[in-house]
C-alpha cells in the first residue's frame, strides 16, 4: 500500500511542519528568556501531534505509522491543559503549585485504560487493527479497545476536558480584563489570547 498525497494533504503536512517549527522557537525562547513560553510550546506541539494523527486517520495513511496507534488522544488531552497553564503563568507568574499535577489526570486515565494497546501490542497487531478501522473514521475514533470504560468514552471525555480547560482559560482572561488597571502593553496579549481561544 502506497502513501497517497493530495493537495489538501500537503496543506495539512505543511501546517504540521509549521506547528513543529513554532513549538521549537517557543521552547527556545522559553528556556532562554521567558519560562511561560515552555507551556505554550508544549500546547502547540501536542496540538500539532494530535492533528497529525487526525490527518493520518482522515487520509487513510495511518497504516504506514502503526506504532502511533491510539496515541493521538494523548495530544488531544494535553494541549488544552498546557495552554491553560501558559495563560495562568503569564497572568500569575508565581502560581505554580503541586496541585498542577491534576491537569495530567485525564491523560493518565487514558494511558491506564489503553496501556494494553499502546504498550502491550506489537506493531503488527496494531497494523491489523488499523487496516480494519482506517476506512471508517467513525469506528476509528470510537475507542473500542478500552480495558474498563465504555466504548466511545474517550472521545466524549476528550471533548469535555477541552471544554473545561477552555472555560478555565476564559475565566482567567475575563478576570484580568475586569481588573481596575491593565497595563497598555498587556492589552494586545489579552486580545490575542481571546482570539486564539475563540478559534
Amino acid at each position: 500500500m502506497e502513501i497517497t498525497i493530495h493537495l489538501k494533504d500537503l496543506i495539512y503536512v505543511g501546517s504540521h511542519l509549521l506547528g513543529v517549527v513554532i513549538s521549537a522557537v517557543l521552547f527556545y525562547v522559553g528556556f532562554r528568556k521567558y519560562r511561560p513560553n515552555i507551556f505554550l510550546a508544549l500546547s502547540f506541539f501536542t496540538l500539532t501531534y494530535g492533528t497529525f494523527i487526525a490527518w493520518l486517520v482522515s487520509s487513510g495513511n495511518f497504516v504506514h505509522f502503526p506504532a502511533l496507534y491510539r496515541t493521538g488522544n494523548i495530544g488531544g488531552l494535553l494541549f488544552p491543559a498546557f495552554f491553560y497553564l501558559y495563560i495562568r503563568n503569564v497572568l500569575y507568574p508565581n502560581s505554580n503549585s503541586n496541585r498542577d499535577i491534576l491537569v495530567f489526570l485525564p491523560v493518565m486515565l487514558f494511558l491506564a485504560d489503553y496501556s494494553h494497546v499502546i504498550f502491550g501490542m506489537t506493531v503488527a497487531e496494531k497494523k491489523e487493527l488499523i487496516i480494519q478501522e482506517v476506512y471508517d473514521p467513525q469506528l476509528f475514533v470510537a475507542y473500542n479497545q478500552s480495558l474498563v470504560l465504555p466504548n466511545n468514552f474517550h472521545t466524549l471525555f476528550r471533548t469535555f476536558v477541552i471544554l473545561v480547560f477552555l472555560l478555565l482559560s476564559v475565566r482567567l482572561l475575563v478576570q484580568r480584563y475586569y481588573q481596575k488597571e491593565v497595563p497598555a502593553f498587556e492589552r494586545p496579549w489579552l486580545n490575542w489570547m481571546s482570539i486564539y481561544l475563540i478559534f
